[in-house]
């Protein structure tokens, strides 16, 4: 057994016995900085790789806001305290960057060209979530000092409101222009927001109160309209995914009584088309 042993450690000393490892998943790449500190921090990523982020410029103090494309880190050039926060697939980069007055305010990088959002009448603002139309969700305080959700659209930042409460912050923003976060109620509570079409929602009415769950801040939402969501306590996150409205299953299942109408060579599909204009015009479906 001592023979064996001893065999078994020359042949791990020499190399010989292959190590295991695991599966190698992903390529690795070390993204820099923008000075010799080599301290970044990335905060977002595009569908092409592009990456945005800050990371400690030469004085070793301040941060700038970057954009990572093709292997190379390229400084916004906003200056100290600029954060990259958000990307799009274009390449456009949101954040927020510090003014000689002390204020901070949300941008808007396009090629090279950098936009200050401006705020809601207050002294800062962040943009935080960035579509492929260019639209920005964040935040920014207003004139009473209290902060409030944002959606920039064309040159134009809109307030989006609370949830009767002081505050609310935007995070996520979709192809569609809806944007969720988190607002207070008059209680003082968080609770997480969805906000479509000129309306902000409160998302636990959106859900069903069987599941016990009180979600207070939202952090992301796709164009399939599905949502990150965390609860109260912040421990766990939730997916949501949206539920079709029963007229759209009426509606869907009409259109099978109209194939099968239709397939039987019956009167099925003028019968089942006149069935779904009334399911139509009844139902709450847009």
């Amino acid at each position: 057994m001592r023979t064996h042993f001893s065999l078994l450690s020359a042949l791990l000393l020499a190399g010989t016995i292959p190590t295991l490892r695991a599966e190698v998943l992903y390529s690795v790449t070390a993204l820099g900085s923008l000075s010799g500190y080599d301290i970044t921090y990335g905060y977002a990523l595009n569908n092409g790789g592009q990456v945005t982020g800050a990371s400690v410029v030469a004085s070793g103090i301040q941060f700038h806001a970057f954009l990572y494309s093709d292997g190379q880190m390229r400084d916004l050039g906003i200056g100290d305290g600029s954060v990259g926060r958000g990307i799009n697939n274009g390449g456009q980069v949101t954040g927020d960057f510090s003014m000689p007055s002390g204020a901070i305010h949300a941008f808007l990088y396009t090629n090279g060209q950098i936009q200050d959002l401006g705020t809601l009448g207050g002294l800062y603002s962040r943009g935080y979530g960035l579509n492929n139309q260019g639209q920005v969700a964040g935040n920014s305080y207003t004139s009473s000092n209290v902060s409030h959700a944002f959606l920039y659209t064309n040159g134009q930042m809109q307030d989006l409101g609370t949830l009767g409460g002081l505050n609310s912050f935007g995070y996520g923003i979709n192809n569609q222009g809806q944007v969720v976060g988190n607002a207070y109620d008059p209680s003082g509570s968080s609770l997480a927001f969805v906000y479509d079409g000129g309306r902000l929602q409160n998302l636990n009415s959106l859900i069903d109160p069987i599941l016990g769950i009180t979600l207070s801040s939202a952090s992301a939402i796709n164009d399939n309209g599905q949502i990150v969501a965390s609860s109260v306590s912040g421990t766990r996150t939730y997916l949501l995914t949206p539920v079709p409205e029963p007229g759209t299953w009426a509606l869907l299942g009409a259109g099978l009584l109209g194939l099968l109408g239709w397939a039987q060579g019956g009167a099925g599909p003028r019968a089942a088309w006149r069935f779904a204009q009334e399911l139509r015009s009844s139902s709450r479906v847009r």
